[in-house]
């Protein structure tokens, strides 16, 4: 997920403090991922 989010294919978003965590994907990034594999 850290990598997702670092190569901007994924946004985090949190309204309040205990609040819950959502992971949103993002539409305007639809290059290839790859293998998984490939980032281990």
């Amino acid at each position: 997920m850290l990598e997702l989010l670092k190569l901007q294919y994924i946004t985090v978003e949190q309204n309040g403090i205990f609040d819950d965590i959502t992971l949103v994907l993002r539409d305007d990034r639809n290059e290839e991922l790859g293998e998984i594999d490939e980032y281990n």
